[in-house]
């Protein structure tokens, strides 16, 4: 909960997805000891019909922390958990989290996202961040990028 527990933006910075996903963003709304409400943005591209598309979405997230606080289920509110996140790794000065995502869950699909607050994105994740996503993935891909700062001010919300 140090590493969410903050009233500033958290972006994805690398993952280990194959989605197509990109600027990744989550807010906080209100937190207590047992979960966060958060709003998480996030830019999509799409190809139907062979023509590229970017859609900015937004959805609220309720988060129910799990026994240790560093596991939590997530839900859109008031409907039945989607995924699982496992906090892996955090950096000493919380500025940067490696998770574990298996969505849906139960189910097969998992994969590993490096997260940054947004104080220490401009220089990015600390080494000790890296290496540790690294270490438990050869394939990745960037997710955040500077343009990804303009999703703070517009989403359309779903």
């Amino acid at each position: 909960t140090e590493f969410i527990g903050v009233p500033q933006p958290i972006w994805t910075y690398i993952s280990t997805t194959t989605s197509d996903i990109f600027c990744k963003v989550d807010v906080m709304v209100n937190m207590s000891r047992s979960s966060i409400f958060f709003n998480r943005s996030y830019v999509e591209k799409s190809f139907p019909a062979g023509e590229k598309t970017t859609d900015k979405k937004t959805m609220l997230l309720n988060g129910v922390f799990v026994n240790t606080l560093s596991q939590m289920y997530l839900a859109v509110p008031g409907i039945v958990a989607l995924c699982l996140e496992s906090l892996m790794f955090m950096s000493d000065d919380y500025s940067c989290a490696v998770l574990w995502i298996r969505c849906p869950y139960p189910g097969p699909s998992s994969w590993h996202e490096l997260r940054v607050r947004n104080t220490s994105i401009t220089t990015g994740p600390r080494q000790e961040c890296l290496q540790n996503f690294k270490n438990r993935s050869r394939t990745h891909k960037g997710v955040y990028n500077s343009s990804c700062q303009d999703m703070l001010q517009t989403a359309s919300v779903f």
